[in-house]
C-alpha cells in the first residue's frame, strides 16, 4: 500500500475511495511500469481519457530542487503531464509538468502552488484540483 501521507492526499481528492483507485488511476508498481524504465519514477499516476497524466510522487523528506527538476525535465520529455505532485509528510508541491525546464531555478520557478498536509490544506487542494 501507498506511504500514508500519500494515501491521505490521494483519498482527499478522489483519486482513492475507500482505498480504491478511481479510474484511470495506478498506484505502485502499476504506475511505475508505464514509465517504461526511466529514472523518474511515480509512486502513483492518473491517466485521462486524452492520455494527459498527472504524477504522483511521494518522499519521506522534501525533495532537493536539483532532484525536482530532474524529475520535471522528464515529465516534460513527455509532452503529456501538465501536473507533477511532489508529496512529503510536511507538505504537497504542485509542479507544472509543461513549463520548459531551465538551467537553474526550475523548481521554484515552475512550483504552482504548495500546501500543508493538514485536513484544511487538502480541502484547498481537493477544492483546486
Amino acid at each position: 500500500m501507498s506511504p500514508e501521507p500519500l494515501r491521505r492526499v490521494l483519498e482527499a481528492t478522489g483519486y482513492l475511495s475507500d482505498g480504491d483507485p478511481a479510474p484511470g488511476v495506478s498506484l505502485g508498481e502499476v504506475a511505475r511500469r508505464r514509465r517504461r524504465g526511466r529514472a523518474f519514477q511515480p509512486d502513483a499516476s492518473w491517466r485521462g481519457p486524452s492520455a494527459l497524466t498527472v504524477y504522483f510522487k511521494y518522499d519521506a523528506v522534501i525533495p532537493s530542487d536539483d532532484m525536482i527538476a530532474i524529475w520535471r525535465r522528464e515529465i516534460w520529455n513527455e509532452g503529456f503531464s501538465p501536473l507533477l505532485w511532489v508529496i512529503s509528510p510536511e507538505r504537497i508541491d504542485l509542479y507544472n509538468g509543461f513549463g520548459r525546464p531551465m538551467e537553474s531555478g526550475d523548481a521554484a520557478e515552475h512550483r504552482l502552488r504548495w500546501f500543508q498536509t493538514i485536513d484544511s490544506a487538502l480541502n484547498d487542494l481537493d477544492s483546486l484540483a
